[in-house]
């Protein structure tokens, strides 16, 4: 991934701050003035949206950091330690959400949601959907960013139930379908937050990518003239970028020179295929010490 790149997904996570920051505000206001609970469920999940926007910009300012003496893979790992993070504050706002929700139930004292409550929503709705396909088409490769698509799209997904529970609650002139959906919008946040924290987790421990990365890094090695086959090819994932360790294989009457040309030429040609920036390593093997051309995994 080149600088520019990186630059546009910075201020891509700056317009999705601005946009989070806005809802809150017109949800909270809302919700308070219209008799919504769940309108203000809604406005505290948006407020964990804003600080998750918070951490997807700090998580790629650091994460875009070049590398240095002491990070000489870069900073990549910010983005999923900060993931984590993330994960960890949705879940406390879930169980905040549904807290407030419970302890409500057999409070009376409070009037039915208006119709302008659930005309915000509506809005909302729309606004949320547009932002999850805007974030999504735009961050294939930062996982930050697609978590921040996904908080889009779980809070369009909450705010449906949201809507659902003020009408039934205006339809029956009561509260108490606004306070399940209050609940309900806690569950989808749990549920947002456990996927994040699970897959942040895995880049932390080094999962192996999908296969398809791997077949198109070892097609590209072999397209390369002087590679025979390849060995080992270990890929891993750091941040934006990806570590990747390939052994080719080679004729060994080839010499020390020539086989270091082709293994820079491996090197070029995997790099200049991919969009993401990559750490590579190329070790060259002798082809007979594996009795046969191609793949060897």
């Amino acid at each position: 991934m080149n600088n520019r790149n990186k630059q546009d997904y910075i201020r891509l996570a700056y317009f999705s701050a601005q946009i989070n920051l806005l809802l809150i505000f017109v949800k909270g206001i809302v919700g308070i003035f219209g008799n919504s609970y769940a309108l203000v469920a809604d406005a505290i999940e948006s407020s964990g949206d804003l600080v998750a926007s918070f951490v997807v910009y700090c998580g790629l300012k650091l994460a875009t950091k070049p590398e240095d003496d002491n990070h000489q893979y870069g900073h990549g790992r910010f983005e999923p330690l900060l993931s984590v993070l993330l994960s960890g504050s949705m879940l406390l706002f879930a169980f905040g959400i549904a807290y407030v929700c419970l302890t409500s139930l057999g409070d009376e004292t409070v009037d039915r949601p208006s119709y302008l409550a659930a005309a915000v929503v509506l809005v909302v709705i729309i606004v949320k959907e547009g932002m999850y396909r805007y974030v999504r088409a735009r961050s294939k490769d930062s996982r930050l960013l697609q978590h921040e698509a996904m908080h889009h799209r779980s809070d369009a997904l909450s705010s449906v139930i949201t809507f659902l529970g003020i009408i039934l609650s205006i339809f029956y002139e009561n509260r108490l379908g606004d306070l399940l959906a209050g609940l309900v919008c806690a569950g989808f946040i749990l549920v947002a937050s456990l996927r994040i924290g699970y897959g942040a987790l895995h880049e932390l421990m080094d999962t192996r990518p999908d296969q398809d990365l791997f077949d198109r890094v070892t097609g590209i090695a072999m397209s390369v003239d002087g590679v025979l086959g390849t060995h080992k090819c270990r890929i891993r994932k750091s941040g934006l970028d990806y570590v990747i360790d390939l052994q080719i294989l080679c004729d060994p009457e080839l010499s020390i020179r020539q086989g270091h040309d082709i293994a820079h030429h491996v090197v070029e040609a995997i790099s200049g295929h991919f969009s993401f920036k990559s750490y590579i390593s190329v070790h060259v093997e002798p082809v007979d010490d594996f009795g046969r051309r191609g793949r060897i995994d």
